[in-house]
């Protein structure tokens, strides 16, 4: 159920990410990001794979911590952020 739910989250946060008014550098790294997670939901058993889940998020959130608090960004990075804490 988590991994369907995570799975959406990350569709999400990748189209939230192009609408959302980034600099160029930040809209990549956080694209990037985004990826790690995804590569990580099929072998969710791999310690390497969720750690590298739970690193991307919070550069993710990093760059969301830019944002105005009413972007929609910030709003999804907080749910992903939760999905994956339940996951790993």
């Amino acid at each position: 159920m988590y991994y369907k739910l995570l799975s959406i989250f990350c569709d999400t946060t990748h189209n939230t990410v192009i609408e959302e008014d980034l600099a160029t550098d930040e809209k990549e790294e956080s694209l990037e990001q985004i990826n790690a997670i995804a590569s990580a939901l099929p072998d969710n058993q791999s310690r390497k794979l969720k750690r590298k889940a739970k690193g991307a998020m919070t550069i993710i959130q990093d760059i969301a911590d830019t944002l105005p608090p009413t972007a929609p960004m910030v709003a999804i990075c907080h749910q992903l952020s939760d999905t994956i804490e339940r996951i790993c």
